[in-house]
């Protein structure tokens, strides 16, 4: 069971909500933007970590090697972060609310070579 926890200062500024397996993380502030696409975005990421064994700091240790490599690629805090496979699986399909019901496992690993998101 995932359990949802409002927090002050969790996730960073800016940010709506952070997934560390098993809970979700909401920011106070934007506790009113945790709608229907963001809690499906959300269990996306769920999933990734289950899948890697629901060892959260593996996770975070792929999650960081993309997050490292693709920031000395682009040089831009946006595009390293929006081009992180996690990441792009969970926009691509957060907007559908059947996806995980057919999600494959390792989904995440097919957005390693899509076309490259860029914020400018």
């Amino acid at each position: 069971m995932i359990k949802k926890l409002i927090l002050k200062h969790i996730p960073a500024k800016g940010y709506i909500a952070l997934t560390q397996y098993p809970f979700i993380f909401i920011r106070e502030e934007l506790k009113a933007f945790y709608n229907a696409r963001v809690d499906n975005h959300e269990h996306i990421h769920v999933w990734q970590q289950i899948e890697l064994g629901g060892i959260p700091l593996l996770f975070d240790l792929l999650y960081g090697l993309f997050y490292v490599i693709l920031l000395c690629l682009y040089r831009n805090h946006s595009d390293a972060y929006r081009n992180n496979p996690f990441e792009q699986e969970a926009y691509a399909n957060d907007t559908n609310p059947d996806y995980l019901k057919t999600r494959r496992p390792y989904a995440w690993i097919h957005y390693i070579f899509k076309r490259p998101y860029r914020s400018s």
